[in-house]
């Protein structure tokens, strides 16, 4: 079975409400030849579920941020203005209809810590899914924002892998219906972006949206 270019899974919470699970039926694939059927499994064989690190306490963000590479960085700085981009002239999120022009997001670093260590945790340990099973900063998406030192009460996360730059990867979200409407949501006053590349695992580029509110 050949595994696909790249993907996208979205996913928004807001905690008063509960969360909603989003998936498209379709990945977005402008990686390769053509629109793959398949999304990643990550309790399959294509990318297994990430090993158990036992380790879910709260990771050095500042650390982090100060090995972070610079080529990541920049991509990072590039899709936070390709966002705001769209969000100036609204979108079309397919099912959720037509979005109006909303403010931009602006990069808050405990959220850009969460996206960061996600990216990184899903490329070293091989595998795509907003769960992170014993990752360094929890095992949810909020858990991950949470124990990053954000505080807020509306969150969402968009995430893909296999995309080749900033423009391509946003792009795909703004194709996809779920990315789109986290992406358009007025909800939303913060964001913390990450990217990062890890050679040898299974789609080595690895882009993190976080929204907080």
């Amino acid at each position: 079975m050949s595994r696909p270019h790249a993907a996208l899974l979205p996913f928004a919470c807001i905690l008063s409400t509960g969360c909603l699970w989003i998936e498209p039926p379709v990945p977005v694939d402008d990686s390769g030849p053509g629109p793959d059927t398949e999304s990643p499994d990550d309790t399959g064989p294509e990318t297994g579920d990430p090993p158990d690190t036992g380790d879910s306490g709260t990771s050095d963000c500042d650390e982090l941020s100060q090995v972070w590479d610079e080529t990541w960085i920049a991509l990072e700085d590039e899709v936070l203005t390709l966002s705001n981009a769209v969000r100036a002239i609204g979108a079309d999120c397919g099912t959720y209809g037509l979005m109006p022009p909303v403010g931009p997001v602006a990069m808050e670093p405990h959220l850009r810590c969460a996206a960061r260590v996600h990216a990184l945790d899903m490329g070293t340990r091989d595998y795509f899914d907003h769960d992170s099973t014993g990752g360094p900063l929890g095992d949810t998406f909020d858990q991950r924002i949470h124990n990053a030192g954000y505080v807020g009460h509306t969150m969402g996360e968009n995430i893909a892998a296999g995309y080749p730059s900033a423009q391509a990867v946003v792009d795909a979200w703004v194709e996809s219906d779920g990315h789109c409407a986290n992406l358009m949501s007025e909800a939303f006053a913060d964001i913390g972006i990450g990217y990062a590349m890890v050679p040898g695992s299974t789609y080595v580029s690895y882009w993190v949206q976080d929204y907080g509110g």
